[in-house]
This record gives structure tokens, C-alpha cells and sequence, in this order.
């Protein structure tokens, strides 16, 4: 089975196991007295958890064992060195991008920002533990096991190419279908699912799909180079952290001369995150050259 084809089939059994489970967990947690759950919020979440799990048996079957398989590989040290120095690739290349949207009037302070210090912690904490578990996570499972699965059966420059399209599409990815309580049968979880990708037929996102896979490509690279997802937890984290901050601090003016720059998605990534990671791409394509050059 080709790489694509190993794609098409995870991509298909994934959603297609949650669409089937979602009802009686649904029921089984109302059962056991643990509340009512949102059921879109459930199917979503069980689509994400099976996402991960699905690919255990898959690195089994492609006999990848190990946390090398996940892109935990290498030398302990080295490995939190890599950590550390994404980590600072990744803060200064969102601190750029902040820093010329605030200088162009794309965004701008809320009030009391940037003098509001009794809010900085709060947004602060808040920030580092989503950027922790945001990049741990996704990186473990796309950069990682993901990864190596399409690197095994296809290479390396195939891994990074659809993994990166791939995390750039589940960011678009939401439950907006909302099923009352006492209509839901088998069929919901599968018309949840149906109804989370309506958000692509928006052509409005397009500049923050461009951004977020010239982010993806710049995270697989970085795997692809370094033979872990040290890198990639790092630059993510950095990425993540920035965001959650600068968009608690400003906030977009519509009216601005350049506020074509900030993404739909999110207000921030958009075309001038997607001209940023283009360059940071290309730097890592002259990196690469120079030290194949070196030691030919």
C-alpha cells in the first residue's frame, strides 16, 4: 500500500469508527451519571482521540516500534537542546509577525494594553499550558507517528508535504452542527461529522490554509532534517504561545489599510504569516544545501 493510499484509508476508518461509537458513549456517560455531554463536542473529541490511537496498529504493521516511531528518537540532551532552540526560533519569528501587524495598524491594542500588568500572568499561564499541550500532542501524533508512517511506505519529502497539508485541513475542521438532546440516534455522530467540514466551502480561508501549510511544511522540514520532533515542539510552542497572547492583548481593525495581512481563522495567520514562513522555508533549504555542501 502506497502512501497516499494508507492516508486515504486512515482517513476514511477514523471518522467513520467515531461516527459509529459516538451514540453509545454518549449514552453509557449519561448511564454512569457523568453528565450531559455535548454530543457535537463528544463526536469531535472522539474523532481526535481515535486519530491518535488508529496509528499505533498502523507503525505495528509497518514495524515501527518505539518512541523513534513518534519522533522521540535520539539522545536525550540533544533532544532538549533541539527543544530550546525551536522554542526560540519560534517566538521571534510570531514576535515578528506581531510586531509588524501592530506597526501597520492591522491589529491593534485593546484598552489598557499594553500598561495592563495585573493581566499579563493570567494570560501568560493560560498561554504557556495551551502551547505545551497543543504542541506536544499535535507534533507527537502528525510530525511523529504520522511522519514515519508515510516516510516508511513513500520518503521523507512526501511525509512533509501531506503531513503539512493535513494539519493545515484539521485546523478548519469544527463540530458546527448542533443535534437536540432527543433527536440523537446512530446516525448523529456521522452527521456531525458530515457537517464539520462546511467551513471549506468558505473561500475566505484561504489565506490562513496558505499560512497554515507554509507552517507545516516549516515543521516537517524540521523533522525531516533533524530525525525528531524536538524542533518542531519547540518552534509550535513558540508559535502557539504568541498567538494565545497577542490575541487576548489586540485585536483586529477591520478598517485598517493592511488588514488583508491577518488570517480568518484566526486574525493573525494570514498572508504575512504565510510570506514569514516562506522565508524561514527557504532558509532551511539553503541550511540544508551548505551542510550537504560541507561535507561532499
Amino acid at each position: 500500500m502506497g502512501a497516499i493510499s494508507l492516508l486515504l484509508v486512515y482517513l476514511t476508518i477514523v471518522p467513520l469508527v467515531a461516527g459509529l461509537i459516538s451514540y453509545p458513549l454518549y449514552l453509557a456517560i449519561q448511564g454512569l451519571g457523568l453528565g450531559e455531554p455535548g454530543f457535537a463536542k463528544l463526536v469531535f473529541r472522539t474523532m481526535e482521540l481515535g486519530a491518535v490511537l488508529a496509528l499505533w496498529p498502523i507503525l505495528l504493521r509497518l514495524g515501527i516500534r518505539g518512541r523513534q516511531g513518534w519522533g522521540f528518537g535520539g539522545e536525550r540532551a540533544r533532544f532538549f537542546r533541539h527543544l530550546g532552540r525551536g522554542l526560540v526560533w519560534g517566538l521571534v519569528s510570531l514576535l515578528l509577525l506581531a510586531a509588524i501587524l501592530l506597526m501597520l495598524g492591522a491589529r491593534v491594542w485593546k484598552p489598557g494594553f499594553p500598561l495592563n500588568f495585573e493581566a499579563l500572568p493570567v494570560i501568560a499561564g493560560r498561554a504557556v499550558l495551551i502551547a505545551v499541550v497543543v504542541s506536544l500532542l499535535e507534533e507527537a501524533w502528525i510530525r511523529g507517528a504520522l511522519f514515519s508512517a508515510i516516510a516508511h511506505r513513500a520518503s521523507a519529502q512526501s511525509a512533509v508535504i501531506l503531513s503539512a497539508l493535513l494539519w493545515a485541513m484539521v485546523h478548519f475542521i469544527r463540530p458546527d452542527v448542533s443535534i437536540a438532546a432527543g433527536e440523537l440516534d446512530w446516525s448523529s455522530g456521522f452527521m456531525v461529522i458530515a457537517g464539520s467540514f462546511g467551513r471549506f466551502a468558505d473561500i475566505g480561508i484561504i489565506d490562513s490554509l496558505l499560512a497554515l501549510s507554509m507552517a507545516g511544511w516549516v515543521l516537517g522540514w524540521l523533522r525531516r532534517q533533524s530525525g525528531s520532533i524536538a524542533l518542531c515542539i519547540g518552534v509550535h510552542a513558540g508559535w502557539v504561545l504568541v498567538i494565545q497572547c497577542f490575541r487576548r492583548m489586540t485585536a483586529v481593525d477591520p478598517e485598517a489599510d493592511f488588514a488583508i495581512l491577518v488570517g480568518h481563522y484566526d486574525g493573525i495567520m494570514g498572508f504575512l504569516a504565510a510570506l514569514i514562513f516562506l522565508v524561514m522555508a527557504l532558509l532551511l533549504k539553503r541550511t540544508e544545501k551548505l551542510s550537504a555542501a560541507v561535507h561532499d
